[in-house]
């Protein structure tokens, strides 16, 4: 567990000690924009809400307007070549442009419904996030590599450091939301 994580487990701990307004001002941190919509989707998909908060999160910190530097777009980071397959996957006929991806609501459908089809294909969490990041050839070449995957099903190494990071970070937010949010 690194420094950053135990240093916010533990102020977690101590607001749940001391509620109030400290408590609230750690959710001002990790908030729940969007929360219909995620609810929504978290029952369409069965994705976990504290999952698909998490993503958002660490993808685009809840800025509709985002774009990375590989040209993914909007609050789910997707790219328009992923936005293209996911619409086909899970929709058919559907196909809007990539400037829709800028769009809160389509955003959000198509990237629970990506996160959705990589926990149906991958099972484990951190690979269906490593899938996520990296593309879901990337892990199934790393699936197939018995150095990485000794089982062909769960990853002991992620080989990309940036995707490795994302994944833990990934990991580590959807816990604080779990904490903060425990009514979920």
């Amino acid at each position: 567990m690194n420094k950053t994580f135990r240093l916010l487990l533990t102020l977690l701990l101590l607001l749940l000690l001391l509620g109030g307004t400290v408590y609230a001002g750690l959710r001002l941190l990790y908030p729940r924009n969007y929360e219909a919509e995620v609810s929504a989707l978290s029952a369409e998909f069965d994705v976990d809400q504290s999952l698909i908060y998490a993503v958002i999160s660490c993808e685009s910190g809840f800025d509709p307007d985002a774009c990375s530097d590989a040209g993914a777009l909007g609050l789910m980071q997707l790219t328009p070549e992923t936005f293209e397959w996911v619409q086909k996957t899970v929709d058919g006929d559907v196909s809007y442009d990539e400037s829709a991806l800028l769009d809160p609501a389509i955003n959000l459908r198509y990237g629970v419904a990506l996160l959705s089809l990589h926990l149906t294909e991958f099972e484990a969490t951190e690979t269906a996030l490593a899938a996520y990041h990296a593309g879901r050839g990337c892990v199934n070449g790393w699936l197939a590599d018995a150095d990485l995957s000794p089982d062909g099903q769960t990853l002991t190494t992620i080989p990309y450091a940036d995707t490795a990071s994302y994944v833990k970070k990934v990991m580590q937010t959807e816990k604080i939301y779990r904490i903060l949010y425990p009514e979920e």
